[in-house]
């Protein structure tokens, strides 16, 4: 099958919250992704994506990036990915490295289909059987008690079977050890 990249095809999606949530930068109501696929000339397709400033992400690959991929072979993703990293320049944390993460994620994807493998089998073999999930959240919440809500969210989590929580915090030392304290009440010494 023909795995050099005839096409790169960007998606920016998105969804309104329901109501705003956040962490201790920001609030946001809206969510936006970049979703990108990559066709080889042998109609094999590769996704990848970044959630990281996507209409950005998705200017620099339509005008900058992308085009340096077309032609190349995605059966060689670590030399794509080496041409790509020749842009990072001085954009050592941001940008660059979404844009061109997201056209790494959809190379090795696409790479692997072309090989007929699983992804994991074309990244080297499956280190595990599982992998434990964990669940992002709760967020904090602009109202007058940002963490009103964790206690019941976190025992949501629970109910449903996680294990692993990522909690947001950041509103003010003296609440955060006092939530923290809570939630740790809440959950026990294993999670």
């Amino acid at each position: 099958m023909d795995s050099i990249i005839d096409r790169i095809d960007l998606y920016l999606v998105g969804a309104t919250l329901p109501e705003a949530i956040g962490n201790a930068s920001r609030f946001f109501s809206h969510r936006e992704a970049l979703l990108v696929r990559v066709t080889t000339r042998g109609g094999q397709t590769g996704w990848g994506e970044t959630w990281a400033m996507p209409a950005p992400a998705a200017a620099l690959i339509e005008r900058v990036l992308g085009p340096a991929l077309i032609g190349e072979d995605v059966s060689l993703p670590q030399k794509i990915w080496r041409k790509l990293a020749r842009f990072i320049v001085n954009d050592r944390r941001g940008l660059t490295h979404m844009a061109i993460s997201a056209l790494d994620i959809a190379a090795w994807d696409a790479s692997a289909r072309c090989a007929g493998l699983s992804l994991a089998d074309r990244l080297g073999g499956a280190l595990r059987d599982r992998v434990t999930a964990y669940v992002s959240g709760p967020f904090v919440k602009p109202t007058p008690d940002p963490y009103a809500h964790y206690l019941d969210e976190v025992g949501g989590y629970l109910a449903q079977g996680f294990r692993n929580v990522k909690l947001r915090v950041g509103i003010g030392a003296e609440i955060d050890a006092r939530l923290v304290r809570q939630v740790r009440g809440l959950i026990g010494p294993e999670i």
